[in-house]
Parts: C-alpha cells; structure tokens; sequence
C-alpha cells in the first residue's frame, strides 16, 4: 500500500524530526554537565586508555564525525579532552590525550577552522609520539592526516595551477610535492591551510567570504617572505628580498625597474595598480614578463595587506579578477621554491 503524505503531514512529519533531534541535542549537554560531576576516570594511570577508547562518549563522537555533524562531535571531544585533564590535574598521572585531539582537529578542519583544527591535529601527534615513540606513531592517524594535508594541498596545486606555470614561465616543474621539499613543516601547515581555505570557500558577496579571501592573499604573500628569510638566512622586505635573491634573473630587471608598482597611495591606487601590472609588458618576452608581474603581484599584496584589513575592495567582488591575483601569488610561490636560493 503507497501511502501519500499530505503536505501538511509531510511539514508536521519534518517537525516532528527537528524536535527530536533537538532534544536529543539538549539530552547530551546535560549528559555532559552531569558527568562532569564525577571524576568518571578515577583509576585510570599512565597510557591506559580504555575506558576513553571504548566509552559510549567516543561511540557517540564517532557517530557525528561518521555523519557529518561536526559541531556535535567537537562538543564530545572537547568534553573527552577536559574531562582528562581534570582527572591528570595534581594527581601526578598522566593520560593520553591523542584520540580527542585528533577528532577534535578532524571536526575542527571540517567546519573549515583551520587555525585550531591543524594544530590539534599535530598536538595529537606529538601525544602520540611522546607515548608510543616515533616510529609507531608515523603509523597512526594524526600522522597520517596530517600527510594527507600536504598531499592533498600538492595534488590541488598540481591539478589547477602547475600546468599553467609551466607553460607560462617556460620551465618544467614535474609536481608541487617535491617543491614542498624547501618548506618546513610549519610553512607546508600554513600553506595547506591557505590552499584550503581557498577551495572550500564558495564565492557568495558578503563579509566572511571577503574576509576570508583578504586573508588567503595576504598568507601567501606572507609564506612566501618567511620562506625565502629562512631559506637565504636574509631579512628585509619582500620586495627586498626578491631583488637580492633572483637578481640575476631577467625578468627580475623588470620587477627592479616597475618600483611604482610595489607600493600604493590608497586603496584605490592598490586596485588599479594590480589591474596594471596584469596588463604590463615590460620585456616583450612572454615567459619574462609572466614571471615580473608574478613577483610583482605578491609584493604590492603582502606590502598592503601588512598594513589594511579591508573587506570591501573590488577584488573580493570579482571571482574572476580574485582567481587571476591568487594565481599569480601562487605562480611566484612556485617559482621562489624551485630555484636554488644560496
């Protein structure tokens, strides 16, 4: 028998469903206050885990991680994580932290909250390393997501920028993995993060999205600064930094003799500035010239964005002219890492 549900029935069915899981909802955080009452892991030394392990809590995190819902999973691990630490406080015991750390980055970095969920991820590992000790901790999973990230972030950057740049700039980089090889860990994290950032953001006009975009700009050209610093052993500014390094690059001539370009009068002097150094041909050699308007780029961003954080320029409007400067930062990222800085 096919029963047809009104749309009345079909509303109140849907209601009925929302109340439920509100409940449910409000059933766990009180769960939660009523277990935080109770030292509920008295008697737990050292590593044993177990308990945690095997606990309805870790169930019911590996439930909502399973169904994607994120927020309730970080609202249990972050319990999880508290509660041992209550129970570690001036007992002289120490117990494994991994597991909630891990899950809580994993849910952190699906809600697109990088800044806490990379670093909860690495904490995980070091948990797991102080514990287990290094070897078997590369075989775990906060290790492995934490490779995942610079594989993942290499396999974006190969898929839609590598082409591009080597046609453009006449070299042949095989794959952004191997450039990834002159970061440190630190810097592949942050240009993980800003290579996520990036694509999971879905272009809408208003103040997150802008926001968010403002600041994948200025991290590149920031990475890209603390890159070459530490790779030359140099200080100075970026712009500084590009004519000492690459001086003895063509298109380096180019960028030296376009100083207008690097810096700006005010906001409207920066936008009109990056329109003109899309459109500059300085040498009438492509490769060249694809390579000064890169470099220059990402100096006039990193100058500006090291001193504004402004949400309403025209760029953050424009996916078509945001994707373009984007690019070329992560052209002149490309470049820097492929050439042997001395």
């Amino acid at each position: 028998m096919v029963v047809n549900l009104s749309k009345r029935d079909s509303a109140k069915e849907l209601k009925d469903i929302i109340v439920r899981d509100f409940e449910n909802r409000k059933e766990v955080d009180e769960s939660i206050r009523l277990k935080e009452q109770n030292i509920v892991l008295k008697g737990i030394t050292g590593t044993n885990r177990k308990e945690i392990d095997a606990s309805v809590w870790n169930e019911l995190g590996l439930y909502f991680l399973q169904n994607r819902m994120y927020l309730d999973a970080l609202k249990i691990y972050d319990h999880m994580l508290h509660t041992i630490m209550k129970t570690e406080s001036g007992k002289g015991i120490e117990i494994h932290k991994g597991l909630p750390l891990h899950n809580m980055g994993v849910a952190q970095i699906n809600l697109k909250n990088y800044d806490e969920g990379i670093p909860n991820i690495l904490k995980a590992y070091e948990e797991d390393i102080k514990t287990f000790g290094k070897a078997k901790a590369e075989a775990m999973l906060a290790h492995r997501v934490k490779e995942g990230l610079f594989d993942f972030v290499s396999t974006v950057i190969d898929n839609n920028f590598l082409k591009g740049f080597n046609v453009c700039s006449g070299l042949n980089v095989k794959d952004t993995a191997s450039l990834m090889e002159n970061m440190d860990e630190t810097e592949k994290l942050f240009f993980a993060k800003t290579v996520n950032s990036k694509k999971l953001i879905t272009f809408h006009d208003d103040i997150y999205t802008r926001i968010a975009m403002f600041d994948n700009l200025r991290d590149l050209g920031l990475l890209l600064e603390s890159n070459l610093k530490r790779r030359s052993k140099q200080v100075g500014t970026l712009p500084d930094l590009i004519m000492k390094l690459f001086s003895k690059e063509e298109w380096e001539k180019g960028f030296e003799a376009n100083k207008s370009l690097k810096s700006y009068d005010d906001t409207k002097d920066f936008q009109d500035k990056l329109e003109k150094i899309e459109k500059l041909k300085f040498s009438g050699k492509p490769n060249v010239d694809f390579l000064t308007n890169s470099f220059l780029t990402i100096a006039l961003i990193r100058n500006f964005t090291a001193h504004y954080l402004i949400e309403q320029l025209d760029i953050l409007k424009d996916q078509k002219k945001y994707d373009g400067i984007f690019a070329r930062e992560v052209f002149a990222m490309l470049y820097s890492l492929n050439y042997p800085i001395k």
